[in-house]
């Protein structure tokens, strides 16, 4: 469980309330108390904006099924949630303060997770919905089904973990001998089954260079030939995410080589998230685990040699959502490896710059209202975007350095030419 958000009511009089209702219904007064525990200010304290914004994503989804609600002096609400995997979630209001309860991997260690979040909001959104008379119809004390989800529904739930168990004890008790024979068997039928259990054959033997680390890493990432729908992508992010175990143990074992191979995982990784529905935000997840473990090989190996800065610039360009912790690396890579990330960064501004007012010369001139109609030309578009990012990223830097003079001058040519990025220019 998760504790959040002081400021509990009294237990007595919070009790009275509930309990002065019919048959131990949840007053409308309850109800308001609830909603405004579960706002959206509540939950983004709580869980932490990054976690907050990808709850969002499975709350207009159809990942989340509701399987019962309880009133009661602790009110909670529980559903069965898709996202890697099929997750049991919970989440309770006690004592006016959020807790909540998840078995996915990221609230093991208590933390309010996305699913957490997301099911707050679904319950939010059906305390609010509206209602006849002056009080709910959810029990005080035994969990009453939700009209999403019937009784049998969860009567399968908990046939399909009781089957599980079931195998799990039965293979348990095999020899291993037999457990090989039949695995052989699957995997002579099953090419999936046999690419997989290859994998892991290699990830157990010793991997003599980096070379032969990212070969196995591209074949761990891959996604294939077809676009993976977002019905799919927990299987993806489910068999990619061995991967993990592979980093953690270069890191550990070979830091000079963990850099050059995380930061090829994360680009295998940044790829598949173009052929993947990343609705639900897996592979996003995946993308951030990788890159997490970038940065640590980053920091792990200290300062860096002055070429990482362009190097650096380049990766900076292809994230495609800001993956990694740019401080973190930066305060990591050194001086000199900063330094020239600085100038490459000014250059490709600059260059990227002149482009822009090259092309509003070629055709002829024009005003900025004028040359921004041509911008619907594709090339032109392209351009302006990827100026935009340089320069939010150029003056970025500039206000990390305490150049304030050189920012004005950025910005006082945006204003002369038009050229600079929405965030910075002003409303006329």
């Amino acid at each position: 469980m998760t504790d959040a958000l002081p400021g509990a009511p009294d237990n007595a009089a919070s009790d009275a309330r509930r309990s002065g209702a019919p048959n131990g219904a949840l007053t409308d007064e309850v109800i308001q108390e609830l909603i405004e525990a579960l706002s959206d200010t509540a939950l983004r304290s709580l869980a932490g904006k990054a976690v907050f914004g990808r709850a969002k994503d499975y709350v207009t989804s159809k990942a989340i099924t509701v399987i019962a609600q309880e009133g009661g002096a602790t009110p909670a609400i529980h559903a069965k949630i898709i996202g890697t995997d099929v997750y049991l979630t919970e989440v309770r209001v006690k004592e006016g303060s959020v807790v909540g309860g998840c078995d996915c991997p990221h609230a093991e260690d208590g933390t309010f997770c996305k699913h957490q979040v997301a099911l707050a909001m679904v319950w939010r959104n059906l305390l609010g919905a509206p209602r006849s008379g002056g009080s709910t119809e959810i029990a005080a004390d035994a969990p009453t089904p939700s009209p999403t989800l019937a009784e049998r529904t969860v009567r399968q739930i908990s046939k399909e973990a009781a089957q599980h168990q079931a195998l799990e004890t039965f293979l348990n008790a095999r020899p291993v001998n037999e457990l090989a024979a039949k695995l052989m068997d699957l995997a002579n039928r099953d090419a999936g089954i046999a690419k997989e259990l290859n994998q892991w054959m290699r990830l157990d033997q010793p991997v003599t260079s980096v070379a032969e680390h990212k070969t196995l890493v591209t074949e761990m990432l891959a996604v294939g030939r077809s676009f993976v729908p977002a019905s799919q992508s927990g299987k993806y992010v489910q068999r990619a995410e061995a991967v993990l175990p592979l980093l953690d143990r270069a890191l550990k074992t070979d830091p000079a080589g963990a850099l050059a191979l995380t930061q090829h995982a994360m680009r295998r990784t940044w790829a598949a998230f173009q052929q993947v529905d990343d609705s639900y935000g897996n592979v996003g997840e995946l993308c951030r685990a990788i890159a997490s473990r970038w940065v640590s090989a980053v920091q792990a190996n200290g300062p860096q040699p002055a070429a990482f800065g362009a190097a650096y610039l380049k990766l900076r360009l292809e994230d495609p959502f800001g993956c990694f912790d740019t401080n973190a690396v930066e305060v990591a890579m050194g001086a000199a490896a900063l330094a020239r990330f600085r100038q490459k960064l000014q250059e490709a501004w600059r260059q990227a710059k002149d482009e822009v007012l090259a092309r509003r010369k070629a055709v002829g001139g024009r005003s900025a209202s004028k040359y921004m109609a041509a911008l619907h030309d594709v090339h032109s578009l392209s351009d302006s975007a990827q100026l935009f990012t340089l320069e939010w990223m150029h003056l970025e830097q500039l206000e990390a350095q305490g150049d304030v003079e050189a920012a004005l001058v950025v910005l006082k040519e945006d204003l002369n030419t038009g050229t600079g990025s929405p965030r910075f220019q002003c409303n006329k």
